[in-house]
């Protein structure tokens, strides 16, 4: 029975240690022709451990653009209409981000900003930096107070048992 109550510790240890969420700080140069056009910064914390960042995972965001565009159209975050995905792993930015046209949404952007009124459709794009660090998940109080509950009722049947037996 005390074997079974150190499976049954070991497993719970498991399972609140197995999630992981990642913070990840980018900085990516987006090219149009071989000029720079936009330089943009993001940072996120994936959330729901699914590998990648969306819109409502990112904690900062900030497009800075070259004398090209003139600095009217730099964003925050609080700009930001659509993201396209950001695959952590791979460092790999789609351009899933919705576009509006004509009334209809689709994808096809890197990023879009003022309510869907401008969008960054490059295809050339290169991640500068990326730094990513892995923050463990501390267990929800209830799941904690689950854990223990059923550690002690597993302590409670295995001492009911030892008492059965003398």
């Amino acid at each position: 029975m005390i074997k079974s109550l150190f499976a049954a510790a070991a497993l719970a240890v498991g399972a609140s240690s197995s999630m992981a969420a990642s913070t990840v700080d980018v900085t990516a140069d987006i090219y149009s022709d071989g000029t720079l056009d936009e330089t943009v910064t993001f940072s996120g914390t994936d959330t729901n451990s699914d590998g990648s960042l969306s819109l409502d995972e990112l904690t900062s965001f900030s497009v800075i653009f070259p004398v090209i565009l003139g600095s009217d159209l730099n964003t925050s975050l609080s700009g930001v209409s659509s993201f396209g995905t950001y695959n952590i792993g791979t460092n790999t930015w789609s351009m899933d981000a919705e576009i509006l046209d004509n009334g209809n949404y689709y994808p096809g952007a890197w990023f879009t900003w003022d309510n869907y009124m401008y969008q960054i459709v490059s295809p050339y794009f290169t991640v500068v930096t990326t730094e990513t660090i892995e923050v463990s998940a501390v267990p929800e109080p209830t799941n904690a107070a689950f854990i223990l509950a059923g550690l002690g009722l597993l302590a409670a049947v295995a001492r009911r048992r030892a008492s059965k037996q003398v």
